[in-house]
């Protein structure tokens, strides 16, 4: 069975259908709007399509009054997007189907139109000859109802038509400093506005009354160091400035930091005590007893063979090894590394065998040092005749070696003598060297 809800315009009725409920409603006379933030004053009706109806019991008294079924489609529904005159729905009861009232030509401030909140049904407020400060309007933005502003400095606006400017009214025209003109009529200068005028220091003129000082502005002022004064104030010290504040040293404070000690500032520092070692060569100290304070002794111009100088150790006082007449092989000279103390072809040295040493064996091996530009040697060997108590030559070879193996026939004293030769002459003879030899026995 259908069961709907029907509004009828007078004596308005209501059937209410849900499921298997059916229940006939007469709207509360008259009808009241309602919704959720107004609801109705009656206890015993409810809010039904935004209007307040009392549901009865079916046919309770209503006896043909209730709509037919068919009918139903008359209910009204606020919300259906369908404004239904017929139950009652306008812009009022039902903007969501009818829409707003303003708008619609009249100023109804039944429903709260004013020229506030409906300017297109009653008008703007600006020009209905009152001045309305809760509207906020004012001689600025409402000269019809407020009248025109006054002027007046501070009022925000800077008037160039009333002689308004950057000079004559900051507050509304903003400073003239930062306009990138040196203004001087405006009292602008270095220090009122550098942004204009640039900085005071540097323009070559040391202007005190603007805070220049030497500490300040030495471009300007020039440096405060060399003014008789000792300023501490501008970190002059005697350190950083002798010529106001004197020499550190002599102050009789020792210094450290300054690099003062006893080494270069006796005066604060009381003298050092010698020692060897600290980098500094102090009384009693001197190149020999202590090199590391006092450097080498070396290069004094005089060659002292008792600090063990020598023309190896000290050349710069000795002078050179080679020319000094010795050919010394222990430094390395030869005739080739120093020929003006080695001659070529020196006599040979370091013969062997020698110091009457006695050989016994089949053969004898003869040998000597070589010399100095050998490409052979000569050897003048001897033996003692016992028959004629004289010396007599027993061999006399050539070899280009330094050493000679020889094989005696007798049983003899003998010695020889080695020269050196470069193929075209020979050099002097070595000194003879002596021994003995005996063949061994069988």
């Amino acid at each position: 069975m259908f069961r709907g809800v029907s509004l009828v315009v007078g004596t308005t009725f209501v059937l209410v259908v849900a499921a298997n409920v059916v229940g006939c409603a007469k709207a509360a006379s008259p009808a009241a709007y309602c919704d959720e933030a107004t609801p109705c004053e009656d206890p015993a009706a409810s809010c039904v399509s935004s209007q307040c109806v009392v549901i009865g019991e079916p046919d309770a008294g209503l006896g043909d009054s209730s709509l037919p079924v068919a009918d139903a489609a008359l209910a009204a529904v606020c919300g259906d997007d369908v404004c239904n005159a017929a139950a009652g729905e306008d812009c009022a009861t039902c903007p969501a189907d009818c829409g707003s009232c303003c708008g619609d030509g009249t100023c109804d401030m039944d429903l709260g139109e004013a020229c506030a909140t409906c300017p297109a049904d009653c008008g703007t407020c600006c020009g209905n000859d009152s001045c309305e400060s809760s509207l906020n309007e004012t001689c600025d933005n409402c000269t019809a109802d407020c009248g025109e502003c006054p002027l007046a400095c501070g009022n925000g606006i800077c008037e160039a038509g009333e002689g308004e400017d950057c000079s004559t009214c900051p507050a509304d025209c903003g400073s003239c400093c930062g306009n990138g003109t040196c203004e001087a009529g405006q009292g602008e200068t270095c220090s009122t506005c550098p942004a204009d005028c640039g900085g005071c220091c540097g323009n070559g003129m040391c202007e005190t009354a603007v805070g220049e000082s030497c500490s300040t502005c030495p471009g300007d002022c020039g440096s405060c160091c060399g003014n008789g004064t000792c300023e501490a104030a501008l970190g002059e010290s005697c350190s950083s400035c002798e010529a106001d504040c004197g020499a550190c040293c002599g102050n009789g404070t020792c210094e450290t930091a300054l690099g003062e000690a006893c080494g270069t500032c006796a005066a604060d520092c009381g003298s050092c005590e010698p020692s060897c070692g600290d980098g500094m060569c102090e009384s009693g100290e001197t190149c020999a007893t202590c090199p590391g304070d006092c450097g080498s002794c070396c290069g004094n111009g005089t060659c002292e063979a008792g600090f063990g100088e020598t023309c190896s150790t000290c050349e710069a006082d000795c002078g050179a090894c080679c020319g000094n007449g010795t050919c010394d092989s222990t430094l390395g000279e030869t005739c080739t590394t120093c020929a003006a103390d080695c001659s070529s072809l020196p006599a040979p040295t370091g013969l062997t065998p020698t110091a009457s040493e006695s050989v016994v064996g089949q053969s004898v091996t003869l040998d000597w040092d070589p010399a100095c530009g050998a490409t052979t040697y000569e050897v003048d060997f001897y033996y003692w005749k016992t028959s004629t108590a004289s010396w007599q030559p027993y061999f006399l070879w050539t070899t280009p070696d330094d050493f000679k193996q020889v094989w005696p026939v007798v049983e003899a004293d003998f010695y020889y003598r080695v020269r050196a030769g470069d193929g075209v002459t020979f050099g002097d003879w070595s000194v003879s060297s002596y021994f003995s030899w005996a063949n061994p026995a069988p």
